[in-house]
């Protein structure tokens, strides 16, 4: 009787993993996968925000770069030219997963999160992928192995 009791109890919570992590995982990704130029243009956005009131204003571009450590994620780099003087500087590098839309920051190794880019990445996947589970560690869908 005790055995039954505990084979019956595996048996529910591993069907409630099962159901639940079904559910979140077709929640959290995107119909079609995320096209490069709509990942370039999340980074975009991303350092719009982060420039916002740097002095003096000059121009960005976001190139997707060529060496993609991770298969989940696109990679970009950041240059932000000054009208000021000569030259460029990298304003950061970021990825962007193919399948979920978040956006890592890979030199700080951060999630970027804020209103207008969750409705980017909405209109781009659904409102569900926004609504990933904050735990990484413990998700397929972690942060990129180059953090």
């Amino acid at each position: 009787m005790r055995k039954s009791s505990l084979c019956m109890f595996l048996v529910l919570t591993a069907t409630m993993m099962l159901v639940e992590s079904t559910h979140a995982s077709a929640q959290s990704f995107c119909k079609v996968g995320l096209m490069p130029r709509e990942a370039a243009a999340l980074v975009r956005l991303v350092v719009v925000r982060q420039i916002r009131g740097v002095k003096p204003k000059g121009q960005f571009s976001v190139d997707k770069t060529s060496n993609e450590p991770d298969a989940r994620f696109y990679s970009f780099e950041a240059l932000g030219v000054w009208n000021s003087g000569p030259g460029s500087a990298v304003l950061g590098n970021y990825s962007v997963n193919r399948r979920t839309a978040t956006v890592w920051d890979t030199t700080l190794c951060e999630r970027i999160r804020f209103p207008k880019l969750i409705r980017l990445q909405e209109h781009y996947c659904g409102s569900d992928v926004t609504k990933l589970k904050p735990d990484w560690s413990k998700s397929m869908d972690g942060p990129p192995t180059n953090c």
